[in-house]
């Protein structure tokens, strides 16, 4: 399979590009490196090509027909890590999804791949665990984002013969989440500063710490991705978690019996629009056989065992 990766320079991109090849597939690894990182050229890997493309830009589709793309997996988007939130910004990232549709119906992709959030599209009155039906209640503007880029998807690609799915993923966390984030938003990568600290400095926490989260490890993320790509029979909306609702005082808990370091944690914004729950109920995945196989207290001993920037999923394929 040939496969056209974009936002490749992100946390998730980056971990998707190196699995695949591992798999065997061939990666175009696609990013303008506003916000990602290069994680390819200095390492050389082998089945992957990387491209320093702004995908909002002309000229994609002739980037994708000469790669020969079977399938397009779109990272390229705003996340829970971008510094701030306005409708300029989002606006950006609406055009390069509409112009990544565009270019893939063009280039006669066979498979076309969004993913999108499943914690911010709900609000507090949505029931718990969200299913692949429930219908969405956006929490603020990044949840108001995100279901509009949902709609983008369904409406431009119903008409066409390209295959498409969408995934909703929760909160996923792994190594390389804060090396691989330029500008992250403070706080958003409460994890990851909780296993790397020193002395005194302060660990950033989102919200009063109360919130829970469906937390998803960066390696079962990947498999839900890669499943959606090749499974020819997933389509449509479909939601991507461990049905496990956790606090994050409980994770922050766990982080320091693990380290064995007390740390000092200052919590920063209580807004109106935060989402006070996450679960997520995976329902749909489970039945094409796609399994979360980390734990999160698993996934936290890796990440103290192995280091908080230890080697992508799949290796240096």
């Amino acid at each position: 399979m040939r496969v056209v990766v974009t936002g490749s320079g992100g946390f998730i991109g980056s971990h998707l590009c190196y699995s695949l090849a591992n798999a065997g597939h061939y990666v175009l690894a696609l990013d303008d490196l506003s916000h990602g990182t290069d994680v390819f050229s200095s390492r050389s890997p082998k089945r992957i090509a990387f491209l320093e493309c702004d995908v909002s830009k002309p000229g994609l589709v002739s980037v994708i027909s000469d790669f020969k793309a079977d399938a397009v997996c779109h990272l390229a988007d705003a996340s829970t890590a971008s510094p701030a939130w306005d409708t300029g910004m989002f606006g950006r990232y609406s055009d390069a999804l509409t112009n990544c549709i565009d270019a893939s119906v063009q280039a006669n992709v066979k498979k076309f791949v969004y993913a999108s959030s499943a914690d911010y599209l709900f609000g507090k009155q949505c029931d718990m665990p969200v299913k692949d039906t429930t219908r969405a209640k956006p929490a603020n503007l990044f949840g108001m984002h995100k279901h509009n880029c949902e709609c983008i998807v369904a409406h431009f690609v119903s008409n066409t013969r390209l295959r498409w799915a969408i995934l909703r993923l929760p909160y996923v966390y792994g190594p390389n989440s804060r090396r691989l984030v330029k500008k992250a938003r403070k706080g958003n990568c409460f994890i990851a500063d909780s296993m790397k600290r020193r002395g005194r400095s302060v660990v950033y926490v989102p919200g009063d710490g109360n919130q829970t989260r469906d937390f998803l490890w960066i390696a079962d993320a990947v498999s839900a991705l890669e499943m959606a790509l090749r499974d020819r029979r997933l389509l449509g909306t479909v939601n991507v978690g461990t049905e496990i609702e956790t606090p994050i005082s409980k994770v922050l808990a766990k982080i320091e019996e693990i380290t064995q370091r007390k740390a000092r944690f200052e919590y920063m914004y209580k807004k109106k629009d935060d989402v006070p729950r996450s679960q997520v109920n995976a329902c749909t995945m489970r039945n094409h056989r796609w399994e979360p196989k980390t734990g999160i207290v698993r996934g936290l001993m890796n990440m103290a065992e192995n280091g908080i920037e230890a080697d992508f999923v799949g290796g240096d394929a």
